[in-house]
C-alpha cells in the first residue's frame, strides 16, 4: 500500500485586472483516484472528492489581491491523502483538478450551486473518459481543454437556471482557468524511489486573456487587452503506507473516559438541583431534597466505578510499558 498526499498551499498572483483595482480570487478543488478498490464503484471507476462542496469557497480566501501577492490555500480545501493499492488492476492513479475564479457580483448561494455542479460534472466527465480509454486514460491537452469547457458550461448553466431576473444585470463571477495534476503509477513509483518520502514541489499556472471596455469619461471609451494569471504552488508526498499500530489499553481507556464524563454530568446535574432547591418555595423543598439524595448516591457509585477504571487502566499501562508511550488520564485531577 502507498500513501500519497497532495497539498496545494499557495495561490500566487502574477497578473490581474479588475477595473483597475485589486481582485478577489478563489478556488474549487477536486481530488480523484482509481485503483483496484474503486473498480467496483457503482458511480464510476474513478473516485472523486469535491472539497468543501457545501460552500462557495469565496469567504475562505483573502481579498484585495494585487500582482506579486501570495495568499494561502486553506488545508481543508487544498490537502488530501490517498491510500492506494499498487497491486492488482487497474494500476493506481491519483490526481486533482482545480478552477481559479474571480469573485464579482454573483450571489453566494448561486456559487454554492456552481461549486456542487462542478464536482458532479467532473465526476461524470472523468468516468466517461476512463470508460472509453481504459487502456490509456491519460488526458491530452486538447482533451483537458474541451473537458474544462464542458464543465464550465454545465456550472454556469446551472447558475443561470437558478438566477433571478436581477442577476443578469450584475457583474458575474468568472472562471479564470482550470488546471490539473495527474500521476500514473510509474510516476508515483518514481517519486517514491527518488524523494525518500519527502515532499516534492508542484507548480502550475492558470491564465485568462480577455478584452475589456475602458471607460474614459467624456472622451469616450476604448477596448484594451488584460490578463489574469495565477500560480498554484504545492507539494506531493509519496511513501510506503504504515498502518497505525493498535493502541494498547484502548478498551480500558474508553471505559475510563466514559465514566469520567458520567461523573462530570452527574456533578453538573447535582449543582443545578442544589440551585433549584435553594430557590424553591418551602413546600417544594422536600421533593428537591429527595432528588438530591438519590443523585448523590448515583454520583458516589459513579466515582467509585471511575476510580476502579483508573486503576485498571494504570495496571494495563504497566503491563505494556515497553510498547507504549501513552500517558494516563488521572481521574483524581478531574475529581477535585
Amino acid at each position: 500500500m502507498i500513501e500519497v498526499s497532495l497539498n496545494f498551499q499557495e495561490l500566487h498572483c502574477i497578473q490581474q485586472y479588475d477595473n483597475g483595482g485589486p481582485s478577489e480570487p478563489y478556488m474549487w478543488i477536486i481530488f480523484f483516484h482509481a485503483d483496484n478498490s474503486t473498480i467496483q464503484n457503482s458511480t464510476g471507476v474513478v473516485a472523486t472528492q469535491n472539497m468543501m462542496a457545501g460552500i462557495s469557497c469565496r469567504g475562505i480566501f483573502e481579498e484585495n489581491v494585487k500582482p506579486g501577492k501570495t495568499i494561502p490555500i486553506p488545508p481543508q480545501l487544498g490537502k488530501f491523502t490517498f491510500i492506494v493499492d499498487e497491486e492488482g488492476f487497474p494500476a493506481p492513479v491519483i490526481g486533482s483538478v482545480y478552477a481559479v475564479l474571480e469573485e464579482n457580483g454573483t450571489t453566494d448561494s448561486l456559487m454554492r450551486t456552481g461549486h456542487r455542479v462542478f464536482g458532479e460534472a467532473f465526476h461524470q466527465e472523468i468516468n466517461q473518459h476512463v470508460a472509453n480509454n481504459l487502456s490509456d486514460p491519460a488526458l491530452t491537452d486538447d482533451q483537458k481543454k474541451k473537458m474544462g469547457e464542458r464543465i464550465e458550461d454545465k456550472v454556469f448553466s446551472a447558475v443561470r437556471s437558478e438566477a433571478g431576473v436581477l442577476e443578469y444585470f450584475r457583474s458575474k463571477d468568472t472562471v479564470i482557468g482550470f488546471n490539473s495534476e495527474y500521476f500514473s503509477w510509474p510516476l508515483l513509483s518514481l517519486i517514491l524511489d527518488r524523494s525518500n518520502g519527502n515532499p516534492y514541489p508542484l507548480s502550475k499556472t492558470v491564465r485568462k486573456d480577455r478584452k475589456v471596455i475602458l471607460n474614459l469619461g467624456p472622451t469616450g471609451s476604448r477596448i484594451i487587452d488584460v490578463v489574469d494569471e495565477y500560480e498554484i504552488r504545492g507539494t506531493i508526498t509519496v511513501r510506503r503506507y504504515t498502518p497505525p499500530q493498535p493502541q494498547p489499553c484502548q478498551s480500558e481507556r474508553n471505559t475510563l473516559n466514559s465514566l469520567t464524563q458520567q461523573v462530570k454530568d452527574l456533578k453538573e446535574n447535582l449543582r443545578q438541583l442544589q440551585t433549584e432547591f435553594a430557590q424553591a418555595p418551602g413546600p417544594q423543598k422536600a421533593g428537591f431534597s429527595a432528588q438530591i439524595k438519590l443523585l448523590r448516591k448515583e454520583l458516589s457509585d459513579a466515582i467509585t466505578a471511575a476510580e476502579r477504571a483508573q486503576e485498571a487502566y494504570k495496571k494495563c499501562l504497566d503491563r505494556n510499558r515497553n510498547s507504549t508511550r501513552t500517558h494516563s488520564t488521572d481521574f483524581r485531577e478531574i475529581h477535585r
